[in-house]
This record gives structure tokens, C-alpha cells and sequence, in this order.
């Protein structure tokens, strides 16, 4: 069995103890308060309803004598509905009692008819009727009805010193049996972790034996890595020199030969540039070339156009004229219609002189549109030859655009290569090094071990001369270790 599963069974083995003597405590404390509560609702409760019909009794007599006294109407009223309230609480009173209160609850109705009659008679202003009623015939019941509740005092009184005994008897047993119970699970507990205790120290000693040869172990070996770990990182330290000062130098190449690609990479980009830009005035000038072939074309259009129009307006000279003639004939009816034709004669003039300038001008403009058209086409011409030397020259630059940029990702690949042995080095220093500390750190932790185990020899109560013979076994174990 485990040092742990000893541990959990002392540690049930208490729990059941405790909890039997807690069940005991409550089983006889539930038993007190069982006949407490028992002593309060059957006996002390009834008294204390008998106290207060007692109470109300007793202040519903005296309103009946004080009603034969008075002669005010109001005051009578004011008594008599007092005492219907004080009946009213005693029959509720009554009601929620047990059935011992019967006897008492016939002899006050005995007694409340009695009181009808001397409040009837007080009333009619019959006092002193009313007043010998009440303490004769009246007094006598009252007194009748008061015994009832008195001898029902006297018994719940006894039954009380009943119950009292009892419960003094239940608290006592109780007392008795708690104690037992407790003295009983102590004993087990106390016995449980003796054994528990002794089986753990066995057990203990044991692990402490292993454990010492294991330090041992422990120290020799670490001693043998940081003798080695030491010799390792001085080699790895001469190669990290090395290789770093090889990183160095094929860096500055590589430099060189990204400054020579990246120039290169600009001379292939402006010559395409170049290309482009000579290509689009190219396509420009082509375009320009039919945009003035469709202007000459427009322009002889509209040359016919405007002929038409000289036409149009010769002809409406012609009508006018002879409109105006018509109207001359007409005499003075048609003299407004001669305005109207003057005008539209006017008018077709002026319409006829100005096709005429338009034409000079539509004339003009093709002459100058053909000579624009001839130096286009050589300007084209021009930039045709341009736009192929170019093109000759981008596809130079570009080789040799290729050629820089694979010689500079060639170098840099090398470079990586070099970088990565030299980070390899490097960590390999780190780890050597950072072996050595841990193989300084795993002596000092074996030391600390050695007085853990020491301290828990002394912690599970080992003999003096158990712990003499420990403290020798490491002062030898580490001379040899230093």
C-alpha cells in the first residue's frame, strides 16, 4: 500500500470517526429538542391561551359591573360593544384550544347568558336588578368557570415537571454517550496514525537509501559533462571566429553584387520606359494621322455643304424679288407683304456672303491639314526607327538585367548558407555553455538534495546514529565529487 493511500485511509478512518460522534451529538441534541418543543407546545403553550382567556375574562366582568354602575347612554353602548369584542376574542380563543377546554367553554356560555340578561337589565335602567344579578347568580358562574381553567392549569403543570424530568434525563444520557463516542474515535485515530506513521518512516528510510546512491550517481556525471562541456565550447568558440569572419567577407560581395542588379534593374526599367513612351507617341502620331485625314474629309463635306447653302440662298433672292414685284402689282394691299420680301431678300445676302467666307476658310484649312498630314507621316517614320532601337537596346539591358540578378541571389544564397552555419556555431557555443552551467547547477542541486534527504531522515524521527552514518555518506560523496 502507498505512503498516499495510507495517508487517505487514516484520513477517512477520522472522518467516520468524527462523523459518528457529530450523528450521536445530534441524534440526542435532536432528542432534547424533541421533548423541549414537546414540553412548549403541549403544556407551556395551553397555559399561556389559559392566562390570556383568564385576562379577558376577568375585563369582561369588570365592564359588565361598571355597565350596572354608569347610566350614560354612550358609555353603556361603548361597554357593551367592548364586551361583545372580548367574547368574540375569547370564542376564537376557545376555538383554536383542544378539546380539555370543552368543560370551561360550557360553563361560560352559562355564564355569557347570565351576562346578556344583567346588561339587558342595566339597559332598561334596572341597576340594582341588574347589579345583584351579576354578583350573585353572575359571580357564581363566573367563579364556576374559572375553577374549569385553574384545574386545567394545575394539570399542565404536572405534566411540565413530567416532561422536565424527562428532558434532564435525555440531556444527561446524551452527555454520557458524546463523551464515550469521542474517547472511543479518538483512541481509533490515535491508533490508525501510530501505525500509518511507522509504516511511512519504513518506507521513508527506504527511499532515502536509493536516493543517496542516485546522488551520487548524479555528481559523477556531472562532473564528467562539465569537463567536457568546457572543452567543447572552446572548440565551437575558434569555429564561430571563423565562420563569422567568412559570413563577413561573402556579404561585402553580395553587397556588390545587389548594387550592380539593382542598377541594372533601373537601366532595364527606364529603357522600357523609354520603349513605352516611344510606343505610345508612335500610336499617338497614328492616331493624329487619321484624325486630320477625317478633318480634310469633314472639310471637303462641309465645302459641299456651304455650296449648297450659296445655292439655297441665290434662290430665295430670286423668289424674293419676285415676291416684291407681286406685291408692287398689288398695289397698297400688298405693301407689307413688299417689307417682308425685302427683308428675306436681305437676309438670303447676307446668308450668301457668309457661305462665301466659310468657303475661303473650309478652303484654307484642308491646305493647311495636308501639310500637317505629310509632316506626321514623317514625324512617324521617325519614331518608328526609334521605337525599334530601342526595343533592341531594353532586350541588351534586360540580359544583363538577368545575368546581375542571378549572380546576386547565387552570392546571397551562399551567403544564408554561411549565416546559418555561423548561427549554428553560435548556438552550439551557447548550448555548450549553457551545458556546463547545468552540469554546476545539477552538483549544487545534488548538495541540496543530500540535505533535503537529511532533513527528512530527521523529519520521520530516524535514529542519531542513522543520521551520523547519512552525514558521513555525503561528506565522502562530495571530496570525490570536488
Amino acid at each position: 500500500m502507498s505512503i498516499r493511500t495510507k495517508l487517505l485511509a487514516n484520513a477517512f478512518v477520522s472522518i467516520v470517526c468524527v462523523l459518528i460522534v457529530g450523528g450521536a451529538g445530534f441524534f440526542f441534541t435532536a432528542s432534547v429538542a424533541k421533548v423541549s418543543m414537546s414540553l412548549f407546545e403541549n403544556r407551556a403553550l395551553p397555559i399561556i391561551n389559559i392566562n390570556g382567556l383568564e385576562k379577558n375574562s376577568w375585563e369582561f366582568m369588570i365592564r359588565m359591573i361598571i355597565h350596572c354602575a354608569v347610566s350614560e347612554p354612550e358609555t353603556m353602548e361603548k361597554l357593551e360593544q367592548e364586551t361583545e369584542k372580548l367574547s368574540a376574542e375569547m370564542v376564537s380563543q376557545i376555538a383554536g384550544s383542544t378539546a380539555e377546554f370543552q368543560n370551561f367553554q360550557k360553563e361560560w356560555e352559562h355564564f355569557g347568558q347570565i351576562a346578556k340578561e344583567v346588561l339587558r337589565l342595566s339597559r332598561e335602567y334596572s341597576k340594582e336588578d341588574a347589579l345583584s344579578l351579576a354578583v350573585g347568580e353572575g359571580k357564581t358562574a363566573y367563579d364556576k368557570a374559572l375553577s374549569v381553567l385553574r384545574t386545567e392549569v394545575r394539570n399542565h403543570t404536572r405534566q411540565m415537571e413530567i416532561l422536565r424530568d424527562k428532558a434532564n434525563i435525555s440531556r444527561k444520557n446524551a452527555g454520557v454517550w458524546i463523551v464515550v463516542f469521542t474517547l472511543l474515535a479518538g483512541l481509533s485515530i490515535f491508533v490508525g496514525g501510530f501505525r500509518i506513521a511507522n509504516s511511512v518512516s519504513v518506507s521513508v528510510t527506504r527511499v532515502l537509501g536509493g536516493l543517496s546512491e542516485a546522488i551520487e550517481s548524479v555528481i559523477s556525471a556531472s562532473n564528467q559533462i562539465s569537463s567536457s562541456s568546457q572543452q567543447l565550447a572552446e572548440d565551437t568558440s575558434e569555429q564561430a571566429a571563423s565562420v563569422e569572419e567568412t559570413s563577413s567577407s561573402l556579404e561585402e560581395t553580395a553587397s556588390v553584387f545587389r548594387k550592380n542588379a539593382d542598377r541594372a534593374s533601373d537601366a532595364d526599367k527606364l529603357m522600357k520606359q523609354t520603349n513605352s513612351v516611344a510606343g505610345q507617341a508612335n500610336d499617338s502620331i497614328s492616331q493624329l494621322t487619321v484624325s486630320m485625314e477625317r478633318i480634310a474629309e469633314a472639310g471637303k463635306n462641309t465645302s459641299g455643304i456651304v455650296k449648297v447653302i450659296d445655292s439655297i440662298a441665290f434662290q430665295t433672292n430670286l423668289l424674293a424679288l419676285n415676291a416684291a414685284i407681286e406685291a408692287a402689282r398689288s398695289g397698297e394691299a400688298g405693301v407689307g407683304f413688299a417689307v417682308v420680301a425685302d427683308e428675306v431678300r436681305n437676309l438670303a445676302m447676307r446668308v450668301a456672303q457668309a457661305a462665301g467666307n466659310t468657303n475661303d476658310l473650309i478652303d484654307e484649312t484642308i491646305s493647311r491639314v495636308k501639310d500637317g498630314f505629310e509632316m506626321v507621316t514623317n514625324a512617324n517614320e521617325a519614331f518608328s526607327y526609334v521605337l525599334e532601337s530601342t526595343a533592341g537596346a531594353g532586350c541588351l539591358v534586360s540580359e544583363i538585367t538577368e545575368t546581375s540578378g542571378e549572380q546576386a541571389r547565387e552570392t546571397e544564397r551562399v551567403s544564408k548558407v554561411v549565416s546559418e552555419m555561423n548561427r549554428a556555431v553560435q548556438e552550439n557555443a551557447a548550448n555548450t555553455e549553457e551545458l556546463a552551467s547545468i552540469s554546476e547547477e545539477l552538483y549544487a542541486q545534488s548538495g541540496q538534495l543530500e540535505v533535503l534527504a537529511e532533513e527528512l531522515l530527521m523529519l520521520i524521527g530516524g535514529t542519531k546514529q542513522q543520521q551520523t552514518d547519512f552525514k558521513s555518506q555525503v561528506s565522502t560523496r562530495y571530496e570525490r565529487g570536488i
